[in-house]
């Protein structure tokens, strides 16, 4: 038989060491049927809670829809505080309100929502869906990657959202540094890929240091006479109807750009028809000008020429009258006419 005989202080190393060997490498472990892995990240199943809770499920949301859905959550600073020294800063590159940040950016949005829209197809009312995603964000120096965690679930038409790690280093959070960790739930850097990140749980609040932005769309879950600031309600119909609205009203702008482009093209192509008439008027009032020039001239040559062959009939004859009559010599009358029918 041996006997392990320890003072006080190596009583209570060891004692933690053994409790830290009986840890899970989660902050949060379930049983969870994994729909969509990658490193740290994951969408996954998960039994519910707490007992005797029933959710909505299956449901079928699209992963267009859930993006949608998710790129609308925003996310203020809960004490509205400018600098928070126990939590990191972080901004968006999609900020578009001041104090505003979105919960998820863009490259997050496109992994999970189709796992997600998956996930959730495939639950049993006694299942919820939980998450992590990790994407490089802004923090109050430099960027870094930074991970969050929650649970998923459609209950009473509403998409239920419980926050259960917001925007965390795991490496600087949880990675042991040293022989011993400083609190229990450090562990060694090599099993950090397989390490979960908290959840959320319908049972208490999460603890972080920012809330849900509301409106007649977001709702806060109550929780104890206030509102739990980790556990977002969105009413899906409500966001539908928002969405085709904002559809629409994108739709008639498009239809009304489309029309004002035919207008002008149409107004463009009268102009050129109009141009081309004037141009063919013009053309057609010089050709009629010059035919009715012609035309004059052509009139007045006979006219000219008869005048003028009367004009020399009427003379000779006066000049044979003159003659007749002895008003004039033979010579005269023979000089005259000669000089009347030069001009024949």
């Amino acid at each position: 038989m041996y006997i392990i005989k320890l003072n006080k202080f190596s009583s209570i190393r060891y004692y933690l060491s053994f409790l830290i060997l009986l840890l899970p490498l989660s902050a949060n472990a379930e049983k969870e049927i994994p729909y969509w892995t990658v490193g740290a990240d994951y969408v996954a199943l998960t039994d519910v809670d707490t007992k005797n809770v029933k959710n909505d499920h299956p449901v079928t949301l699209s992963p267009q829809t859930i993006y949608q859905i998710l790129a609308s959550i925003r996310l203020k600073d809960a004490d509205k505080s400018l600098l928070n020294f126990d939590f990191l800063d972080f901004s968006s590159n999609d900020d578009d309100e001041a104090g505003d940040d979105r919960l998820f950016n863009s490259s997050e949005l496109k992994r999970i929502s189709q796992p997600v829209s998956k996930a959730l197809a495939n639950a049993k009312p006694g299942e919820d869906v939980v998450f992590s995603i990790t994407s490089s964000h802004d923090k109050a120096l430099g960027s870094g990657s930074l991970s969050t965690s929650g649970r998923i679930f459609f209950n009473d038409k509403r998409l239920n959202l419980i926050i259960g790690e917001l925007r965390v280093d795991i490496e600087q959070k949880y990675r042991k540094r040293g022989g011993y960790a400083d609190i229990s739930e450090k562990i060694d850097s090599r099993k950090l890929k397989n390490f979960r990140l908290r959840t959320g749980t319908r049972k208490s609040e999460s603890d972080i240091d920012y809330t849900f932005v509301t409106d007649d769309v977001h709702f806060l879950s109550p929780y104890k006479d206030k509102f739990r600031k980790d556990w977002l309600l969105i009413d899906v119909a409500a966001m539908q109807q928002k969405f085709d609205e904002s559809l629409e009203q994108a739709e008639r702008k498009e239809n009304i750009v489309e029309e004002t482009i035919d207008i002008k093209q149409q107004t463009q192509q009268i102009d050129q028809e109009q141009e081309q008439l004037k141009q063919k008027v013009e053309r057609m009032e010089r050709y009629l000008e010059a035919k009715e020039k012609q035309e004059a001239v052509s009139e007045v040559k006979p006219k000219q020429a008869v005048q003028k062959a009367r004009t020399v009939e009427e003379r000779l004859t006066e000049l044979k009258k003159l003659l007749d009559k002895g008003y004039i010599t033979n010579d005269i009358y023979q000089q005259k006419m000669q000089e009347i029918l030069k001009d024949l």
